[in-house]
């Protein structure tokens, strides 16, 4: 069926159905990667035959889609193809394609060259117009704001993300403002401000379970359960947050959440010195055999 609607619409309007590849495309990525690969390529097939607008949009579909994949130099070469023709519109528009090169950089491991793509982002932001700006670029906020902490400009990264907050507390983004209060946290926590941490993080938890984003949940009660397990003298609640997060992370597959809950699970189960400790490595080792942190975890 979509073979036959794109050789009607491809002969008449190239755009409309690379348009409409490209939202297949978006679609699928969050159940079916293969199948959003697939209507990725038969989308870049027109590629010399579509207007710039389409072309950009084709460009940072194609990147987003690689950049999941992690293949970086892949998303790179798209994101670049994108961001030449959006300078010739407009460049000021262009801060999202240049805030996901820099994400691509700083994946890589290339934290000058994200620094360098992300403050030409923020830059770009800020002068465009104020009809044009998205909830989207505020992300810039928050990415800068992580670099500026594993770096050790802890200032800076508050009042980053101070900023990525306020911006996305105007624009009602739930999901932003519990990424901001996280994020906070851990800036908290560098400063050695537990307390502080404590609170930004169960302010956190508080709209996760308002909105019910099970992964923003699990993610919150990882650390504060991590935050427990380092204070000898709050082992019990450690106890609740690292198996109520492994539980979530588990039952919806977030693997991230899982391994880094888990961790800290088996570090508290060996100060408690029993039966379950065994028995929880051996559920580990079955389920993270590819694991290099896993494999040196339980070896040790």
């Amino acid at each position: 069926m979509l073979l036959v609607y794109g050789q009607t619409s491809l002969s008449k309007d190239p755009d409309k159905y690379a348009s409409t590849l490209l939202k297949q495309t978006v679609d699928y990525m969050k159940t079916n990667r293969t199948k959003a690969m697939s209507y990725l390529q038969e989308a870049l097939k027109l590629e010399n035959k579509l207007a710039d607008s389409t072309k950009i949009s084709l460009y940072i579909t194609a990147g987003n889609t690689y950049k999941d994949q992690e293949s970086y130099y892949q998303a790179l070469n798209y994101y670049y193809k994108g961001l030449e023709i959006n300078n010739k519109i407009d460049a000021r528009e262009s801060y999202s394609i240049l805030n996901n090169i820099g994400g691509c950089y700083y994946f890589m491991g290339n934290y000058k060259k994200a620094r360098h793509f992300w403050e030409k982002s923020l830059k770009n932001f800020e002068n465009s117009k104020p009809n044009k700006k998205s909830v989207e670029g505020s992300i810039i906020y928050n990415n800068l704001a992580v670099l500026e902490k594993e770096q050790g400009n802890y200032a800076r990264a508050l009042e980053m993300l101070k900023e990525f907050k306020n911006r996305n507390t105007i624009s009602k983004d739930t999901l932003n403002i519990i990424m901001a209060y996280e994020n906070i946290a851990n800036v908290n926590l560098k400063l050695r401000e537990t307390d502080v941490a404590v609170e930004n993080l169960r302010q956190g938890i508080t709209l996760a379970k308002k909105i019910k984003s099970p992964y923003d949940i699990a993610s919150l009660y990882s650390i504060l359960g991590k935050i427990n397990l380092d204070n000898n003298n709050t082992r019990d609640s450690a106890m609740f947050y690292l198996k109520n997060a492994y539980s979530i992370a588990d039952k919806s597959s977030f693997s991230d959440i899982k391994l880094l809950s888990s961790e800290s699970l088996v570090k508290l189960l060996r100060k408690k010195k029993t039966i379950r400790m065994l028995c929880f490595i051996y559920t580990l080792q079955s389920h993270y055999q590819r694991s290099p942190s896993i494999r040196k975890m339980t070896k040790k």
